[in-house]
């Protein structure tokens, strides 16, 4: 079985991630979880994402629309793992183990 033509442009978009390591991802995820230097590197992540597509993507429910709730966010993570979206799948699951004013905070900076 062949990949769709959506799988296609996901998996062609996201040729430059923005988190190349598990080191990365662990040390973002331990910052975010410590409530602490958290904010800037993750609005970059949030930011290289957008670049690609400025509708956010797999995340576009909750990074457009403001739907900050643990079962939103955990429908992004299956999407953009479901379509290999493995930056949007990052985004999700790191936006998973915030508390809701992390979450808050960031939408809020969006516009």
């Amino acid at each position: 079985m062949g990949r769709s033509r959506r799988d296609i442009d996901y998996a062609d978009r996201r040729t430059d991630p923005y988190i190349k390591t598990i080191e990365e991802y662990n040390r973002l995820a331990r910052a975010i979880r410590d409530d602490k230097d958290w904010f800037v590197p993750f609005m970059e992540l949030v930011e290289h994402y957008c670049d690609a597509d400025p509708t956010a993507g797999c995340l576009h429910i909750v990074l457009d629309d403001g739907n900050l709730g643990n079962s939103s966010i955990a429908w992004c993570a299956g999407l953009a793992h479901g379509v290999n979206d493995h930056e949007g799948n990052d985004l999700a699951n790191l936006m998973r183990i915030m508390t809701m004013d992390q979450r808050e905070k960031v939408y809020a900076s969006l516009f």
